[in-house]
C-alpha cells in the first residue's frame, strides 16, 4: 500500500452525485478543474454490477459497495471512490453491517498509515445505530496513524444547539478528528445546512467548497492533506553499559587500585574524595559514558489493545452521560475499571520483566567477578 512517488499530501474529495447516472458531464469537468487524487462519493444509485453506469474518468479506478438490498429493496444509496492512477489504495474489508453503508481504504504514504473511508447516512436513520457501525469499522481496521472520514451524514453542523450535532461532535471528539468542513455544502432555494462533512487527524489545508449547481444540492469539496510530523524536542539520555563490563578484566583493574592510600589519609572530606575519583576512573574505563537520544518517550506497555479499550471506554462515558440509563452508566464502570486494571497489568508486567532482566545481569558479573574491595 504505497505511492509510486513520494508526496507530502494527497487532495481528497466529496460530493454527494445523487445518482451517477446523470450529471455525467458536468462532473467529469469538474473532476479535471479540481484534480483530485482521491474522490468519496455518496448516493451513486448504482446497484450491484450497474458500476458500468458509472462515469469512466481516464487516470482513476472505480471502488464501489451498493446500498444493500434489505434496505429499501437495494434503491438508492451506494458509496464509492474513485482513485487516481498510482496511488495503491486497496480497500479494507470492513466488520458487515446489515444496513450502514460504508467502503473503507488502506493507504501508506511517506511511512505513514492511513485508514480512509466514506460513509452515508440517510435521514431516516438511527444516527447513534451509524455511529456504533462506524466505530466499530475505525476500531477493527487499525493500527493507523491517520484516519479520513469523508461523508453525507444527514447532520446539519450549523445548528450547534441539535442534539444530533452534538452527538456528531462528541463523536469526533474520541477519535481526535476535527471536521473540516466549516461553511453550508447543501442548498436547497434559500435553505442551507451543513451535511456533507471531511472530517481527519491529519494536517489539513485549502478546504473548498465549490457549489456547483448543475452538479445538484450537493457541494463538491476538496481539502488536502498534509503528511509532515511535527518535530519534537528529543529527551536525551546518559547511561554506562554495565553489561558489557568484562568481569576479569574489571576484577583485575579493581585490585590494582591502592586503596591504602586512602586509610592513609586524616580528612574525611579528602578520603570521600580520593575514592570517587577511583571509582569513577574505573568505570570510564570499563563501561564509558554513553548518549541516546530518544525522540518520544517510549511507552511500550500502551499496546493497541490498550488504546482500543480506553477509547470505548470514552465511547461508554459519552453514551451515559447522554442517555442516563441504568444499564448504560454500569457498562461505562465496568468498562472503566477493566481498562485500568488492564493497563496496570500491561505496565507491571513491562517493568517487572526489565526488573528482572536487569537482576539477573548484575548477578551475573557479580558472580563473575567475586569482588572483594577492602583497602
Amino acid at each position: 500500500m504505497v505511492l509510486m512517488a513520494p508526496c507530502k499530501h494527497i487532495k481528497f474529495g466529496l460530493l454527494n452525485a445523487g445518482s451517477l447516472g446523470t450529471k455525467q458531464d458536468e462532473f467529469l469537468i469538474a473532476m479535471g478543474n479540481h484534480s483530485v487524487d482521491i474522490m468519496a462519493i455518496n448516493e451513486t444509485w448504482l446497484r450491484s454490477g450497474e458500476e458500468d453506469r458509472a462515469p469512466s474518468i481516464s487516470g482513476y479506478k472505480f471502488k464501489h459497495i451498493p446500498r444493500p438490498v434489505s434496505t429499501r429493496g437495494g434503491r438508492g444509496g451506494g458509496v464509492a471512490f474513485y482513485i487516481r492512477n498510482g496511488i495503491n489504495a486497496r480497500v479494507r474489508a470492513h466488520p458487515e453491517h446489515s444496513t450502514v453503508e460504508q467502503l473503507w481504504l488502506g493507504l501508506t504514504v511517506n511511512k505513514t498509515k492511513l485508514l480512509i473511508g466514506t460513509a452515508y447516512r440517510p435521514p431516516w436513520q438511527d444516527l447513534e445505530l451509524f455511529l456504533d457501525a462506524i466505530t466499530a469499522s475505525v476500531s477493527a481496521l487499525g493500527p493507523y496513524d491517520n484516519i479520513i472520514l469523508l461523508g453525507d451524514l444527514n447532520v446539519n453542523l450549523l445548528n450547534s444547539n441539535s442534539s444530533k450535532t452534538r452527538q456528531l461532535m462528541d463523536f469526533f471528539g474520541n477519535f481526535n478528528l476535527v471536521q473540516t468542513v466549516t461553511v453550508a455544502t447543501h442548498l436547497v432555494n434559500d435553505s442551507c445546512s451543513l451535511i456533507d462533512i471531511i472530517c481527519t487527524d491529519a494536517l489539513t489545508r485549502n478546504v473548498e467548497v465549490n457549489h456547483i449547481s448543475e452538479l445538484g444540492h450537493h457541494a463538491f469539496i476538496t481539502c488536502e492533506t498534509v503528511f509532515r510530523k511535527p518535530k519534537c524536542k528529543p529527551r536525551i539520555v546518559r547511561f554506562r553499559p554495565l553489561a558489557d563490563i568484562l568481569p576479569d578484566y574489571f576484577k583485575t583493574d579493581l585490585n590494582a587500585i591502592p586503596w591504602s592510600d586512602i586509610g592513609d589519609l586524616d580528612d574525611v572530606d579528602a578520603m570521600v574524595q580520593i575514592f570517587n575519583t577511583y571509582i569513577t576512573q574505573l568505570f570510564d574505563l570499563h563501561a564509558p559514558m554513553k548518549r541516546k537520544t530518544y525522540y518520544k518517550r517510549p511507552t511500550p506497555w500502551i499496546t493497541d489493545n490498550i488504546r482500543l479499550m480506553f477509547r470505548l471506554r470514552d465511547e461508554a462515558r459519552q453514551r451515559s452521560r447522554e442517555t442516563r440509563l441504568p444499564h448504560h452508566k454500569q457498562y461505562y464502570l465496568d468498562l472503566k475499571h477493566e481498562a485500568a486494571a488492564a493497563l496496570v497489568r500491561e505496565k507491571s508486567a513491562y517493568f517487572k520483566k526489565k526488573y528482572q532482566r536487569a537482576k539477573q545481569r548484575s548477578q551475573t558479573i557479580m558472580a563473575k567477578s567475586k569482588i572483594r574491595c577492602s583497602p
